[in-house]
């Protein structure tokens, strides 16, 4: 007889849109840290997503006062989790890769 198989936690999803203002990692952080609270690893997740938003709004086109990004978080509770801060894209108007160090020898 076979044993009855274990199924997985639901999956806990978290997406938000943001202004792209500085002052919106701290929000970033304290609607995540919520959603997170108990999580073994929620102090890096905030951390990550904190890292993650800054970014977009220092050196992307979504850091504007009329402009967004979004943060994703979904959470497999025992198993793993996936973290996403999606952007309008690269302040760069040409797509020659200038700036980027070449891999080239």
């Amino acid at each position: 007889m076979r044993a009855p198989a274990s199924r997985a936690p639901e999956a806990i999803t978290f997406e938000r849109d943001y202004r792209g203002t500085i002052d919106q990692a701290q929000h970033v952080r304290a609607d995540l840290a919520k959603v997170v609270a108990g999580c073994p690893i929620s102090d890096d997740l905030v951390l990550l997503a904190s890292e993650l938003s800054t970014n977009a709004i220092l050196h992307s086109r979504s850091g504007h006062p009329d402009r967004t990004f979004t943060v994703r978080v979904t959470l497999y509770p025992g198993d793993y989790a996936w973290g996403e801060v999606i952007d309008h894209g690269g302040r760069s108007t040409t797509s020659t890769g200038a700036g980027w160090p070449s891999l080239r020898q």
